[in-house]
C-alpha cells in the first residue's frame, strides 16, 4: 500500500486531526486524497526497453569488438529481450515515467483520475453539497482540488490555487504529511468565511485521508 512507503500511521492520524479540526468551524466536508500515479504506464516498459536496445545497438556497431567480447554473438532476439528486462526495471522509477510521459498528459490524466475518484467516494452524496477533494498525484508531482457546488457557489476556482501553492511546495519536498496538514488547515480558514458550522454540524464523510495506488 502507498500509505507505508509515503505516510506513516502516525502521519495519517495527524491528517485525520487536521481535518477533524478544520471541520469544527464549517459546514465544508474535507476530503485529502493521495494517490501514486494517475498516469498510465503501461506501454513504458516496451518503450524503454527499445531505447536501451538502440542504444546498445549503437554501441555494437560502433564497437564491433564489443560484440564478441561481451555478448558472445548472443542471438539479436536475445539482446532484445535482455534489454526489455532491463526496460521493465527503469520503468518503475518515478523519474523516468516524469521523463517519458509528456506533461500535457500527466496534467490529463491527473485530471481525470480526481474527478474519476470524486465519483467513485461519492462525494456529491453530502446534504447540502459541500463536499471538497484535495487530491495529490505523486509521480506528477500534482495537486488538484474539487468543490461541490454547494462551495462553488461561494467560491470561484481561483479561490484555491493557495491551497494547491501550500500542498505543492510540500509535494515536491517529498512532504506528503506537512502539505496535508497545511492544504486543510488553510481550506478551514477559508470555508468558514460562507460555510461556517452549523447548530448541528454533522460529519458526513470519513476524516480519513484515501490512500490508492
Amino acid at each position: 500500500m502507498i500509505g507505508n512507503r509515503f505516510l506513516t500511521d502516525a502521519e495519517i492520524t495527524k491528517i485525520s486531526a487536521a481535518v477533524k479540526k478544520a471541520e469544527v468551524g464549517t459546514s465544508g466536508e474535507i476530503v485529502p486524497m493521495i494517490v501514486r500515479r494517475s498516469s498510465v504506464i503501461g506501454h513504458l516498459p516496451f518503450y524503454v526497453g527499445l531505447i536501451v536496445f538502440s542504444l546498445v545497438s549503437l554501441a555494437l556497431l560502433e564497437w564491433s569488438q564489443l560484440w564478441v567480447r561481451s555478448w558472445w554473438g548472443l542471438p539479436i532476439a536475445g539482446v532484445f529481450l535482455i534489454c526489455f528486462l532491463i526496460g521493465a526495471v527503469l520503468s518503475r522509477s518515478m523519474v523516468i515515467q516524469r521523463w517519458l510521459i509528456p506533461a500535457q498528459d500527466r496534467e490529463f490524466q491527473v485530471w481525470n483520475r480526481a474527478h474519476a475518484e470524486w465519483s467513485a467516494n461519492h462525494l456529491k452524496h453530502t446534504e447540502k453539497r459541500t463536499g471538497i477533494l484535495l487530491f495529490v498525484s505523486i509521480m506528477e508531482r500534482k495537486a488538484i482540488i474539487l468543490a461541490d457546488e454547494g462551495i462553488a457557489k461561494y467560491y470561484p476556482e481561483s479561490t484555491w490555487q493557495e491551497v494547491i501553492d501550500i500542498l505543492s511546495a510540500h509535494l515536491h519536498r517529498k512532504e506528503w504529511s506537512k502539505g496535508f496538514e497545511s492544504a486543510v488547515e488553510r481550506c478551514g480558514e477559508i470555508l468558514r468565511t460562507h460555510l461556517p458550522a452549523q447548530a448541528v454540524n454533522k460529519n458526513e464523510i470519513s476524516d480519513r485521508i484515501i490512500i490508492k495506488d
